[in-house]
């Protein structure tokens, strides 16, 4: 279910889907699962990352800054993505 997905992390040509309380990967691109949720909460915050907008629960400042999830991991913001993200709060 896409509501279950806290984020998206690229490795190479695969990605990792993490979770509540597990991990997928996925012989697909990042840049494929961008466009695959694109009509749901999703986010690129970074070249390497994906993530479901509900699940944020903190935004910390920076030249880029970083996000908090749901589950307690924290995941950079690249300094070109910020925009797009806060343009979600």
């Amino acid at each position: 279910n896409v509501t279950d997905i806290l984020y998206c992390k690229a490795d190479d040509n695969y990605t990792e889907i993490y979770l509540e309380n597990k991990k997928i990967l996925v012989s697909k691109t990042l840049k494929y699962f961008e466009d695959a949720l694109f009509n749901f909460s999703f986010a690129r915050i970074h070249k390497s990352y994906l993530v479901n907008v509900n699940e944020i629960v903190k935004y910390r400042k920076g030249k880029g800054g970083s996000v908090v999830v749901s589950n307690g991991k924290e995941l950079l913001v690249s300094a070109s993505k910020k925009k797009d993200l806060l343009a979600y709060f």
